[in-house]
């Protein structure tokens, strides 16, 4: 499998380096980004018109999800060095502070923002005082509106409590898998396919998990521990 992506990885470096690729609308992370082949390739080949940098908040050193990838993509780099047209920024978190750092980054005038307050109406909010966390969670699930719910994601702090809980909660019989930064790569995306196929109901995570999640019938963010921001907090909507 490995050689197959290495293979097509070389395809499409050969083709961006020769401008074989028209228009391509190329899906990247930042670190692939990055990578000196991969920009080598990118100079050579045709004008990037457009860049989009989704989860644009990454970009600041002051935002709760913070890659320093994101930080290296600046103006200088996509403008000057790559001579890219237009860059777009988007992201659903960012305080005043990220947002200054982002457009600051990517030298975005003020007159380009556009902000719009989104609010849902089918979002219900609610907060429990506990007195014995792990076993209140599971009375929870068990309870309505929790019971009939699908897809359920609780969000830790510590990748520890990951584990601990999902055993926990699959001893009482409800299945459910831990998610975090720690855990192999093939075994994540194998955690990622049995909850969007709703063979698991529960993923126990932590902020690792979320970020491009393609599944419509999540029905409950259950925070374990309380997120360390608001931005943090609002993140997890995006799931929805």
């Amino acid at each position: 499998m490995s050689s197959c992506v290495t293979i097509l990885r070389t395809s499409l470096i050969f083709q961006l380096r020769t401008s074989l690729i028209f228009q391509p609308v190329l899906f990247v992370s930042p670190e692939r980004f990055l990578n000196k082949e991969f920009l080598s390739a990118i100079s050579a080949g045709s004008a990037v018109s457009l860049v989009v940098i989704d989860e644009a908040h990454c970009i600041s050193e002051w935002s709760h999800n913070f890659r320093p990838s994101f930080m290296r993509l600046r103006a200088s780099l996509l403008h000057r060095s790559l001579n890219v047209g237009s860059v777009l920024a988007m992201t659903a978190t960012a305080t005043t502070t990220t947002l200054d750092a982002i457009m600051s980054a990517l030298d975005i005038p003020f007159t380009n923002l556009i902000q719009n307050a989104h609010l849902r109406d089918n979002l219900r909010l609610s907060a429990s005082l506990i007195k014995n966390r792990m076993k209140d969670l599971l009375v929870l699930i068990k309870s309505p509106p929790f019971a009939d719910v699908k897809g359920i994601i609780v969000y830790c702090k510590f990748q520890s409590e990951t584990d601990q809980i999902s055993r926990y909660l699959n001893d009482n019989n409800i299945s459910a898998k831990s998610y975090h930064s720690g855990i192999f790569a093939k075994e994540r995306g194998n955690v990622q396919e049995l909850f969007a196929s709703n063979k698991i109901r529960v993923v126990v995570a932590t902020v690792a998990f979320g970020m491009g999640l393609d599944k419509r019938d999540v029905g409950a963010v259950i925070h374990y521990s309380l997120p360390g921001s608001l931005e943090e907090y609002v993140q997890v909507y995006d799931v929805f």
